[in-house]
């Protein structure tokens, strides 16, 4: 799981990036490349769960999905 501060996550936003995603029914890893837009933090009592909102590089959608940190191994940004 990756941990971020919050520089670290703005400083990302904007930026076409790999990421090595992990999940927990899957013992294999994949990568995906994406375009952050945008960061949600948790909030105590609100919301547990940081993410980044992303576009597909390679399908675009007309709304951003949820990236959510817990399923994040690496980041690598391309630009």
């Amino acid at each position: 799981m990756a941990v971020f501060n919050v520089t670290e996550a703005m400083d990302l936003v904007g930026r076409t990036v790999l990421v090595e995603l992990a999940f927990p029914d899957d013992p294999e890893t994949s990568w995906g490349c994406v375009r952050i837009v945008g960061v949600v933090f948790a909030q105590d009592g609100h919301y547990d769960a940081p993410h980044f909102m992303v576009f597909n590089a390679f399908s675009p959608r007309p709304y951003p999905d949820e990236l959510f940190w817990s399923d994040i191994n690496s980041v690598l940004p391309l630009n």
